[in-house]
């Protein structure tokens, strides 16, 4: 199975009996829906660096879907202004019809800053009729001058998506490197009302470095 992430940083562990058991109360996404992710996922810690070579189609989210999806996406003020200084893209986006749920988008955003600092996100989000139905957070790079945080994720074959976390920390004075922490993991899956089921991986953290 692939890992966004070094195999040093991250080992592949299988987990065949939780995830049999947490993958028969998930509803699986529809074949569109998996084909839509197929050609942006995996995601991993190279591409969130440089998300331009990665996906070379990406298209520029402008006007109204982007008020819509950065609002849902928690980037507004209470007035409903968005805030500025966000470079924001269509990664992909596919129809999701599954059951009785059709009209269903499926649309995967990229949300990055404009700093020195990098700030880079990645959203798989459902809409019907213009408005957002959910929306979920499946890859993600900040950084400090003490830690980056990664966040990368791999679609499974039954159509849910594997999401893995980890930290790197640093002394900010003499910029060393001091460890790396990993972060509990979780599957998505996709209900036919174009909500998410997040369901975390009970697995002990794993520490490397001092």
């Amino acid at each position: 199975m692939y890992s966004p992430f070094l195999p040093k940083v991250i080992p592949r562990v299988i987990l065949p009996v939780i995830l049999s058991v947490i993958l028969s109360v998930i509803l699986p996404v529809i074949l569109s829906a998996s084909d839509c992710l197929t050609t942006t996922l995996p995601i991993g810690e190279k591409d969130l660096l440089e998300p331009g070579k990665r996906w070379t189609t990406m298209q520029p989210l402008t006007d109204t879907l982007r008020t819509v999806i950065l609002t849902a996406a928690g980037y507004s003020d209470s007035t409903g202004k968005v805030q500025s200084g966000l470079v924001t893209k269509i990664l992909d986006r596919c129809p999701y019809t599954y059951g009785g749920s059709n009209g269903i988008e499926l649309l995967i955003i990229f949300v990055g800053s404009k700093g020195d600092e990098k700030d880079e996100n990645i959203y798989l989000v459902t809409m019907r009729d213009g408005a957002v139905i959910a929306r979920t957070l499946i890859g993600q790079l900040q950084t400090s001058c003490n830690a980056t945080f990664l966040r990368g994720c791999t679609l499974l074959n039954d159509g849910t998506i594997h999401v893995q976390q980890l930290e790197h920390t640093f002394d900010c004075d003499s910029d060393e490197f001091k460890g790396t922490n990993t972060l509990p993991a979780f599957l998505i899956g996709m209900r036919d009302d174009g909500t998410f089921e997040e369901t975390l991986i009970e697995t002990p953290p794993i520490s490397d470095g001092e």
